[in-house]
């Protein structure tokens, strides 16, 4: 198992509109409240329920030497003046083998390369809408090899690139589906790709929703492979009224986060902890569990994420309190903000935390889905966690976006 996925802090988005309308994904940690959402749970694919899948109920974890995460980054990039430093809109980040980072920055539609040290080595990409240039850069995911695959969400474009940045070649991504958004690599350097709906006045009902979106297997060359099932996607609530409509997402809403490598996927879609995985051909392999309970939404939260999404306050967060007058409160946070893979096999479940919170926390599953760590680290959103480093994005208090590297210790990582 391998790989990386984009994955989703509770926020509030908004989007109107007279006729119909694709969501399109905004910062990587908002990505899975994108997706179009239904008034009851949805079932996960059938011939996945229909299958036998050892289930791990997490009791106790597993006796072994604690992991840790560096509290200061080892690699900073983003903080100063220097070339390539302004960053704005990251939506990925990944380490090659050679230590070379690799950051996906949609503000100026590039792919940025630094060496070890952070200084920026050469850029591929930029704005347009020629062979390697973007619109609108949504997904970065390293394949086999350290190629990397671009996914453009604006032409509907994925984009194949060397380790050093050389564009190869371009395909559009085929398929009905309204937004498909790459997630995650599979071993074999095919990917998974979320794929989400569209809104439109006559086909929108009102009121709280949580609809599906399913999840396919593509190649690099934009080919849709194989449907791999259908989940619940994120809470949404819709206003619909004279021909128009509005849709909101629920603070804190319940929203599917997935991931993959090797030959499976696991999708958690949150109502609990809990994490399924599936083959690559969409089979079920295992669930694994947690007792503990959802953390619960207090006042505090709330404010806090009305406060997030208005800015600077004022006339801007009194639109925000109106708007969310009439839309259903969440209870508790989701169980998990993001979900990855490492190169040893592990998966890496972000927990949801508190708004404003100074720590991370991760709970870390074994490929029998046995829970083998917890861990406390930095306030990162996770973007890529490697054998012995995690590469992170986070915002400082002055709103400047850095992508960070932190050493992982793992005294007994087998």
């Amino acid at each position: 198992m391998r790989s990386h996925c984009a994955i989703g802090l509770g926020a509030v988005l908004a989007a109107s509109a007279a006729g119909g309308c694709d969501r399109a994904p905004p910062r990587p940690e908002e990505i899975p409240e994108t997706t179009v959402s239904a008034a009851a749970d949805v079932p996960a694919p059938a011939r996945a329920e229909a299958l036998p899948a050892p289930v791990a109920e997490h009791q106790q974890d597993t006796v072994r030497a604690q992991w840790s995460v560096s509290p200061s980054p080892v690699l900073v990039v983003g903080r100063g003046d220097g070339p390539g430093q302004d960053l704005l809109g990251v939506i990925g980040a990944v380490r090659l083998g050679d230590g070379t980072l690799v950051v996906a920055d949609n503000g100026s539609r590039e792919l940025r390369f630094f060496d070890g040290a952070g200084r920026l080595r050469s850029r591929s990409g930029g704005e347009g809408s020629g062979p390697g240039e973007f619109r609108t850069l949504q997904a970065l995911i390293r394949l086999p090899g350290d190629s990397l695959a671009a996914y453009d969400m604006g032409l509907r474009r994925l984009s194949i690139f060397a380790p050093d940045g050389r564009f190869i070649r371009s395909a559009p991504v085929q398929g009905d589906a309204g937004a498909p958004l790459p997630v995650a690599g599979f071993g074999d350097g095919t990917l998974l790709v979320r794929e989400s709906g569209t809104y439109s006045p006559g086909s929108t009902t009102a009121g709280l929703r949580r609809d599906s979106i399913g999840f396919a297997r593509y190649d690099t060359r934009g080919n849709r492979l194989a449907a791999l099932g259908r989940f619940p996607g994120s809470e949404i609530y819709v206003d619909a009224r004279d021909g128009r409509f509005s849709v909101t997402v629920v603070p804190f809403a319940r929203a599917t986060v997935a991931t993959a490598g090797g030959e499976q996927f696991f999708v958690a879609t949150n109502e609990r902890r809990e994490v399924r995985g599936f083959t690559a051909a969409g089979g079920r392999a295992v669930v694994a569990r947690e007792a503990e309970p959802l953390l619960r939404v207090t006042e505090q939260d709330l404010a806090a994420a009305v406060q997030r999404l208005a800015g600077n306050g004022g006339a801007g967060q009194r639109t925000v309190e109106q708007r969310l007058a009439n839309v259903p409160r969440s209870r508790t946070h989701p169980a998990y903000r993001r979900l990855n893979l490492d190169p040893l096999g592990y998966l890496w479940a972000t927990l949801a935390q508190r708004p404003g919170a100074r720590n991370g926390r991760w709970s870390v599953f074994d490929a029998a889905g046995t829970r083998v760590q917890q861990i406390t680290g930095p306030a990162i959103t996770p973007l890529e966690v490697g054998r012995d480093y995690v590469v992170g994005l986070q915002t400082t208090d002055d709103g400047v976006e850095e992508v960070v590297v932190h050493s992982i210790t793992r005294p007994d990582p087998r």
